[in-house]
């Protein structure tokens, strides 16, 4: 008699509402084959939690400004995602608070770290790690490791810097979005010095690499400014109806500039020869390509936000006084 795994036929996994997923193919390999598979599965799945919490956190990062309740239901759906900010920040909360007040001590000011602070620091770890996890597809795995401690490390001061505006009005708003645009520069530069430094070419200078290596990013700057400009202008015609949606905006509008900012660049790069595999069309070279990984996971979790409020808090953004 064979592996008693291996007999089990795929109709049983069609019966149990799998499909052709991983576990309909569970029983075609053997046990290491087992494993791998199943962690492959365990793996996917975190990631869609992660891309969840993801568009939670821009959900939240607006909710703070409406301060305003929500159905029971979608209160529901809230609660994963208080519950993995809880998970992830719990034993960075002491740090955090300790910072800050030596910020407040430093600067001579009474400064309460604001809630908002731990929206901000999820954003920017989930999009500086799906940074980082482009490289990491690529092989580079080093270069991966390396932007993801950096990253972790930059979205944690830079959301502390933000936490510390905890008043309403245009100037609050405004710093906080300045704050994380300046975040994402440091981060930038920083990334961009180390990868010049470790693939250097030959023929280049590091000052030369750094230059080319700062030139993807540097355009995001430009992506900030216009979001920030918008926001302003829609705010001094009314739309944006108050000061204390103006930042949470502004940080909407850049995220879905910056989303399609990174489907430009895997297009531009898609449709030079040196970049594709042999027989390789330019649309399957878009597809595959990590910048453009990083605008859909962006666009996915926008689109989920989107919904979410279409629902019933959007009904509040623009409607609520």
């Amino acid at each position: 008699m064979g592996d008693p795994v291996v007999a089990v036929t795929n109709d049983r996994f069609w019966r149990v509402g799998f499909g052709k997923g991983y576990l309909s193919r569970f029983a075609e390999y053997d046990a290491s084959h087992h494993i791998l598979i199943m962690w492959k599965a365990i793996w996917t799945i975190a990631g869609k939690m992660g891309l969840l919490a993801g568009a939670l956190s821009i959900t939240l990062l607006v909710q703070h400004s409406l301060n305003v309740g929500l159905a029971p239901a979608l209160q529901l759906v809230l609660d994963y995602y208080e519950w993995f900010r809880s998970a992830l920040l719990s034993p960075l909360d002491p740090i955090a608070e300790l910072l800050a007040a030596k910020i407040a001590q430093f600067l001579n000011l009474h400064i309460e770290l604001s809630e908002h602070w731990g929206d901000v620091f999820v954003l920017m770890v989930l999009y500086l790690g799906a940074r980082a996890k482009a490289y990491w597809d690529t092989g580079a795995r080093s270069h991966a490791t390396i932007r993801l401690g950096l990253g972790v490390v930059i979205s944690f001061i830079t959301s502390i810097l933000a936490g510390i505006w905890n008043d309403v009005g245009v100037l609050p708003s405004l710093m906080i979005v300045l704050t994380v645009i300046f975040g994402l520069f440091v981060f930038d530069a920083l990334d961009a010095s180390w990868a010049a430094l470790a693939y250097r070419r030959s023929d280049q200078t590091w000052v030369d690499e750094f230059r080319r290596y700062l030139g993807f990013s540097l355009p995001t700057i430009a992506v900030a400014a216009t979001a920030l400009i918008l926001s302003m202008f829609l705010y001094l015609v009314g739309i944006i109806p108050s000061s204390a949606r103006l930042g949470s905006t502004s940080l909407l509008i850049f995220a879905f500039a910056l989303a399609l900012y990174w489907a430009w660049r895997g297009w531009a790069l898609s449709g030079q020869t040196e970049y594709r595999e042999e027989s390789e069309t330019r649309w399957k070279r878009f597809r595959r390509s990590s910048t453009t990984r990083i605008a859909v996971l962006m666009l996915m979790a926008m689109a989920g936000s989107a919904c979410f409020f279409a629902m019933n808090a959007g009904h509040a953004l623009f409607v609520a006084g």
